[in-house]
């Protein structure tokens, strides 16, 4: 008789010491996870007409490749274990793109690990293997009397087309 009283504080105290996380949809309905978009490639085009160190400068056209979170929306949850102590973290970057995603659990499993990878290689396989950001040609020397810097800030004219390998 006596182990009923130890279970039942013992088992309250367990539950008291559980969490939840809600994610709701812009409707109010809970959502199972924290929602995140897909990276895709889009080419940034546009003038710099500033240089950084002040002065004049002349205006260079840029093209970049950047990664933004566009894609399909998916969702990352975690869902605990009885009795396991529990770390999950979500970053994202300052644009809004998933950036990591960590799961500490002792004692940990394979199929969490396996899980966690399948997730990385999904989020990270949109971007893998194409080519980095194309880099401005420096400009040609100045002739006398021009500005002798080519300008390197101060984005003009701003253009994000979706990345294609042809465009």
């Amino acid at each position: 008789m006596r182990i009923v009283p130890i279970c039942l504080p013992g088992g309250i105290a367990l539950s008291a010491c559980s969490a939840d996380l809600n994610v709701f949809d812009s409707d109010g309905k809970v959502i199972k996870g924290v929602p995140f978009r897909a990276a895709e490639l889009y080419k940034k085009t546009g003038t710099r007409d500033a240089h950084s160190k002040g002065g004049a400068c002349n205006p260079v056209i840029f093209v970049e490749i950047i990664s933004l979170p566009t894609g399909t929306q998916y969702y990352v949850n975690v869902e605990t274990k009885d009795l396991a102590k529990s770390e999950f973290t979500v970053r994202l970057n300052a644009n809004g793109a998933l950036s990591e995603v960590t799961m500490n659990s002792e004692p940990a499993a394979a199929e969490q690990i396996k899980a966690g990878a399948e997730l990385l290689q999904t989020v990270l396989s949109a971007a893998s293997g194409l080519p980095a950001a194309a880099a401005a040609a420096p400009a040609p020397p100045a002739a006398p009397g021009a500005p002798a810097k080519a300008c390197d800030k101060g984005e003009k004219n701003v253009e994000f087309t979706k990345f294609t390998p042809t465009s």
